[in-house]
């Protein structure tokens, strides 16, 4: 058993990375992952085959979602600091909950955008708030190597997701696809009442002034990470969204699921393998390390078109993703002021929602027929471009230790 630290976060930091509350808080982000996968992965084919709307439309759907996790993102910080953050992941939660019956009952695209928002809802409030929580109980020294661990949990929901959403589609329906997701998110709101509470981090006593209210949704010293994470977060919800619409068009569609497993398989491998490496170093060896295994994605997807190529890109896609989001993410806490921890959780979560927000509109229109009819590999090309630019803002602006000394004293 593992033993509390005085000193930390509420007095609930742990001496060792894999202590109870650990796993408590891996297996409730293990399971609003599967719901988070069986439903975006999906809903682009769900809203074409069974709403059917054009390939534009289906794109916008697939963004309402990040375009609720946008706007409630702004509130976060402020409900993260001040509240407690076991209280925002249990009512994460049942908004995942909500949102994958509310797909299943209506199958009308106006009810469907509205429980996109409560889905966007819900992920930005289990993003910002387990991220910091799940930091609270980590060793201090150990925050970017434990976060990897933790983010694991969506490793592997991002290629057992689509993989169990799509045997259960082909077996039954889209409906029963939602249902089984409603109750992998029940079961995290359960889950959620054997952790101790994780208060806010805010003084009681805080002014309520225009300026305090900005500075705590925007915490300045998290924006690197911030930006670097929008930058390369454009190729992951690209190929999120449009991954399984690609192959259909190749006539490999089989692939898809394949192409999910191989991106967390690498995933996995880099976070073991290259952890501990990657957390002694900077931000910019970290970025250029990464990026040139993430721009090496887009390039196959785009020149390829074939199984081969398509399972190459998720190889490279998984390594260089794996090894940059708990650098960014852990960064992003870590650079913030203690007072400030939601405030730097949600200022990343800002510039990966927006990502996720413009990059399925951006492929879709470049690749639907009546608008550039471009195609799905062009839609992939184009994002070489932010890859190129997160490199070089990395060389410029982000020769800073990931773990400062202060942190590994």
């Amino acid at each position: 058993m593992t033993k509390h630290n005085r000193s930390g976060a509420a007095g609930i930091r742990q001496d060792s990375i894999f202590s109870l509350y650990f796993w408590i808080l891996f297996l409730i982000n293990l399971f609003v992952n599967a719901v988070t996968y069986m439903a975006n992965t999906t809903m682009q084919s769900y809203s074409i085959i069974v709403l059917m709307t054009t390939v534009t439309m289906a794109g916008a759907i697939v963004s309402t979602a990040n375009l609720g996790s946008l706007i409630f993102t702004f509130f976060c910080g402020p409900l993260g600091n001040h509240i407690s953050k076991k209280t925002l992941v249990q009512l994460s939660s049942l908004l995942f909950a909500v949102s994958v019956v509310g797909y299943a009952a209506f199958e009308n695209v106006h009810a469907v955008l509205f429980f996109r928002l409560l889905a966007g809802f819900g992920a930005s409030i289990n993003f910002t708030s387990g991220m910091v929580m799940v930091a609270d109980v980590l060793p201090e020294s150990r925050i970017t190597e434990g976060v990897g661990y933790y983010g694991l949990a969506s490793t592997l929901m991002q290629s057992f997701g689509p993989m169990l959403a799509f045997f259960i589609i082909d077996f039954w329906s889209y409906k029963a696809n939602f249902i089984f997701a409603a109750v992998m998110a029940v079961t995290g709101f359960f889950l959620s009442f054997l952790l101790p509470d994780f208060p806010g981090d805010q003084k009681k006593n805080m002014a309520v002034t225009p300026a305090n209210l900005i500075a705590e949704v925007f915490a300045k010293e998290s924006w690197l990470p911030a930006t670097i994470g929008f930058l390369f977060a454009l190729i992951n919800g690209m190929q999120q969204a449009l991954v399984k619409s690609y192959a259909d068009s190749l006539g490999i569609g089989g692939m898809a699921g394949a192409y999910f497993l191989v991106v967390s398989a690498m995933t996995i491998v880099s976070r073991i393998a290259l952890g501990k490496f990657i957390q002694k170093k900077t931000v910019a060896f970290a970025a250029v390390f990464s990026g040139v295994f993430l721009i090496t994605c887009p390039l196959l997807l785009g020149l390829g078109g074939t199984s081969l190529t398509m399972l190459a890109g998720g190889a490279m896609f998984g390594v260089g993703y794996g090894t940059l989001l708990p650098v960014t993410q852990s960064c992003a806490i870590k650079f913030a002021p203690p007072h400030k921890k939601s405030s730097g959780s949600s200022t990343y979560y800002l510039g990966i929602t927006l990502a996720f927000v413009v990059s399925p509109i951006m492929g879709a229109f470049i690749a639907d027929p009546q608008k550039l009819n471009l195609g799905y590999q062009q839609s992939f090309l184009i994002l070489t471009i932010p890859c190129v630019a997160a490199m070089l803002l990395a060389l410029w602006k982000g020769r800073v230790p990931i773990n400062p000394p202060s942190a590994s004293a």
